[in-house]
């Protein structure tokens, strides 16, 4: 993606080894993933306090799946495939911005208490 650093894993034990070296700004999870699902991921990832405030939007091709999910899986988005690569990189920037909106406003409401 023109303007980011990407990495890619082959699988979500590698996506969460990854993890353990690596911050990255965002997280695009696929679901179907071998050994381990997107979702079992970001259920890992929540549950880790070092990560769970990682920004993570899961891509599918059935994002009616996503909805019958536990309410446990919380992730910042869902962006169905095949995904166009303009409309990608606009939600990654749209998802980042809001992400970092959020974290200022944090910062700021704890600076004035």
């Amino acid at each position: 993606m023109e303007g980011y650093e990407v990495e890619t894993v082959d699988s979500g034990a590698a996506a969460l080894a990854f993890l353990e070296s690596i911050r990255p700004a965002l997280l695009l999870l696929d679901v179907m993933m071998p050994v381990m699902n997107g979702y079992e991921v970001v259920r890992r990832i929540k549950s880790n306090p070092l990560l769970e405030s990682l920004p993570i939007v899961l891509i599918t091709a059935d994002e009616k799946a996503f909805f019958r999910q536990k309410l446990d899986v919380k992730v910042h988005g869902i962006i169905r495939k095949p995904a166009d690569p303009d409309a990608l990189i606009g939600y990654v920037q749209a998802t980042l911005y809001q992400f970092y909106m959020k974290l200022h406003i944090m910062e700021k409401t704890n600076s004035i208490n």
